[in-house]
C-alpha cells in the first residue's frame, strides 16, 4: 500500500471513530468542552459541530480528489487540539478529554498531547508530501482487492472495533476488581484484629486534591478553626452513594451548621460533574483513581464518611454504607447545630 494512502486511511479512521463517538456522547462532549474553557452557552452547539467537522475531514481524506484539502483541514484541526491541550496542561487544570466519547475518557496530560502531536505530524506529512499527488485513490485500491482480501480487511476492522470496546470495558472491570480486592484485604485485617488506620483524636491524614474547577486544595485550606468537616467518600458509579447527594447538598447550604460536608469522589471529573450538578453540590474534591486517601481515613468501601473537628482531628469512627453515612449526617448535624445555637444563646 502507498505510504500516503496508508497515512490518509489512519487519519480518516481515527477521526471517524472520534466523530461518531462524540456524537453518541453529546452530554459528555459538552462537559468536556466546558472543562477546556468553552463558554457554557456555546458548549452544546460546539459538542455537535466538532464531531461533524471531524467526520467531514475524515471523509475528505478518502477520495484522492479531496485528500490534500482534507489533510490540510485535519492538520489545522489537530494543531488547534494540541494548542488547547498544551495550554490546559500548562495552567494545571485537572479535566478529562472525551476524545473518543465513552470509549475513552482520560485526564489531560503529556501522553495525550504526544498522541495528538503524532497525528498532527501524519496530517502535516500528507499535506506537504501530497501537495501535487496525494497518492492513489482509496476507493480504487479497495476495488483492486480480491474478494478474500476485502473480506479479510472487513473482518479485521470489525475485530479491531470489538477489541477496542472490550479493552475499554476490561480496563473499567479491572479497576473495580482491584478496588474490591483492596476492600477485602482491609476487611480481613479488621477481622484479624489489626488496629484501624486512623485513631480518634489524632490529626487527620493530609491530602491535596483538585476541585471541579481544577484548583488544588489542601486539607488545611478547608479548616478555618471554627467549623469541622464531614468527609464523605463517594464514586459516581456507586448507586448506593446516590441517596446521599441531595442530603449533602442540603447541608452544604445550611449557614449555621458547625460542620461542613465535603464530598471526596473517585472517578473522572466529567462523571462526577454529571452526578453533582443536578443537586447543586458546591464543594467537591476529585480523588481520581486514588483509593488510598479514603483508606487512610479507615474508609474501605463506598460510600464512607468520617468527621474531623475544627482543628483537623479525627472526631468519629469511619461510617461505611448508605445507612450509616446517612445516620452520621443526621446525628452530627443535629447535635452540632444544637451546640452552636446554645453557645450563641449562652454568650
Amino acid at each position: 500500500m502507498d505510504v500516503l494512502l496508508a497515512c490518509r486511511l489512519v487519519l480518516a479512521a481515527v477521526l471517524l471513530v472520534a466523530g461518531f463517538a462524540k456524537l453518541a456522547d453529546r452530554d459528555g462532549s459538552r462537559r468536556s468542552l466546558e472543562g477546556f474553557g468553552v463558554p457554557a452557552p456555546l458548549a452544546p452547539a460546539a459538542a455537535v459541530a466538532l464531531p461533524l467537522l471531524e467526520l467531514i475531514v475524515a471523509i475528505a481524506l478518502v477520495p484522492v480528489a479531496t485528500a490534500w484539502v482534507g489533510a490540510l483541514a485535519g492538520a489545522a484541526l489537530l494543531l488547534a487540539f494540541s494548542a488547547v491541550l498544551a495550554v490546559t496542561i500548562a495552567r494545571g487544570a485537572d479535566t478529562d478529554c472525551r476524545c473518543f466519547g465513552r470509549l475513552s475518557s482520560k485526564r489531560v496530560g503529556p501522553a495525550m498531547l504526544a498522541r495528538n502531536l503524532l497525528l498532527l505530524a501524519i496530517a502535516a506529512f500528507v499535506a506537504i508530501a501530497g501537495a501535487g499527488d496525494a497518492g492513489p485513490s482509496a476507493t480504487a485500491w479497495l476495488g483492486e482487492l480480491s474478494t478474500a482480501a476485502a473480506l479479510g480487511l472487513a473482518g479485521g476492522v470489525l475485530v479491531g472495533v470489538a477489541l477496542a470496546l472490550n479493552f475499554a470495558f476490561l480496563v473499567q472491570l479491572l479497576k473495580q476488581n482491584g478496588r474490591l480486592w483492596a476492600e477485602l484485604e482491609e476487611l480481613r485485617g479488621i477481622a484479624a484484629g489489626r488496629p484501624s488506620v486512623v485513631a480518634l483524636g489524632t490529626p487527620a491524614p493530609g491530602f491535596r486534591l483538585p476541585d471541579l474547577a481544577g484548583r488544588m486544595v489542601d486539607l488545611d485550606d478547608l479548616l478555618d478553626g471554627e467549623r469541622g468537616l464531614l468527609l464523605v467518600f463517594s464514586d459516581p458509579h456507586c448507586s448506593a452513594c446516590d441517596p446521599l447527594l441531595p442530603e449533602i447538598a442540603r447541608r452544604q447550604r445550611e449557614p449555621d451548621a458547625a460542620l461542613r460536608p465535603l464530598l471526596v469522589s473517585l472517578g473522572s471529573a466529567e462523571d462526577i460533574r454529571a452526578k453533582v450538578s443536578d443537586h447543586g453540590i458546591d464543594v467537591v474534591l476529585l480523588a481520581g483513581d486514588d483509593f488510598e486517601i479514603a483508606k487512610s481515613f479507615g474508609v474501605t468501601g463506598m460510600p464512607g464518611a468520617v468527621v474531623l473537628d475544627a482543628a483537623g482531628r479525627v472526631a468519629s469512627e469511619p461510617a461505611l454504607g448508605t445507612h450509616r453515612v446517612m445516620a452520621l449526617l443526621d446525628e452530627m448535624f443535629g447535635e452540632l447545630r444544637l451546640v452552636r445555637v446554645e453557645g450563641r444563646a449562652d454568650g
